[in-house]
Parts: C-alpha cells; sequence; structure tokens
C-alpha cells in the first residue's frame, strides 16, 4: 500500500488530477504491485508558498524557483526497487512539470519503509491481515 506526499508549489486541481493518476500508474508499475493496489495508493498534495521555502539560507523565491520533493512510503523496499521508482519517477515528474534536463536537480525523491507491523488498516495491523 504505498503512500505519497507531493512537496510543492501551488498547482491547479486538474494538474493535481494528471500527477495523481501519472503517479500511482507509475509507482504501482516502478514497484511490480498487482494493479488492484492502485486502489490503495494515496497522494497527499502539501503546497508551499515560494516565499516560506529556502534552500542554502535563500528563499527559493530570491533564487532558481520551486523545487519538488515527492515522499514515498512502502514496506520491502530492495536497493532494485528503490533505483527503478526513483529513476521512473523522476522522468515522469520531470515531463508532468515540463522542466528542462538541466533542472531535473529540482527533483527530491525521498523513499520511507515500514515494516507490516508499523501500519494498521481498519483497525488491524497489517501483519495481522491475511
Amino acid at each position: 500500500m504505498p503512500g505519497l506526499r507531493f512537496y510543492s508549489p501551488e498547482i491547479s486541481v486538474e494538474e493535481k488530477r494528471i500527477l495523481a493518476k501519472e503517479l500511482t500508474k507509475e509507482v504501482v508499475s516502478s514497484l511490480n504491485l498487482p494493479t488492484e493496489l492502485s486502489n490503495w495508493t494515496f497522494i497527499h498534495f502539501v503546497t508551499y508558498k515560494l516565499e516560506e521555502f529556502a534552500i542554502g539560507g535563500n528563499l527559493v523565491l530570491d533564487t532558481q524557483g520551486p523545487w519538488y520533493f515527492l515522499e514515498i512510503t512502502e514496506r520491502n523496499w530492495d536497493i532494485e526497487k528503490k533505483q527503478t521508482v526513483v529513476r521512473n519517477i523522476t522522468l515522469l515528474l520531470s515531463k508532468l512539470l515540463k522542466l528542462k534536463s538541466e533542472e531535473i536537480y529540482k527533483i527530491n525523491i525521498i523513499l520511507l519503509e515500514y515494516k507490516p507491523e508499523d501500519m494498521a488498516r481498519a483497525g488491524k495491523l497489517l501483519s495481522q491481515s491475511s
């Protein structure tokens, strides 16, 4: 059950719809998960104002413009899955966000792992689910 949190400047509802659909499809595919897990994949959009975000001690408003951060939480990561997800999601986001190749450094992905006993759904730990 992947969970994503996407940090960006304000984007339109239509852009969120496209990102939600494409990110869900790509993360499920990249993790080689059953297609039905698309229905359990969630994305939380977190927006920030350019004057509220700093990198290297400078507001991004005063420097190179917006950066994007994506947290992906999933269980059972291995290095191959991490590399596949990072590569595929970076390519997808650079395309959807219309970034030039020299701007892909603005895409940052944080991979977080949890154990089945660290998450619950419907009052049961995932480790207790059949």
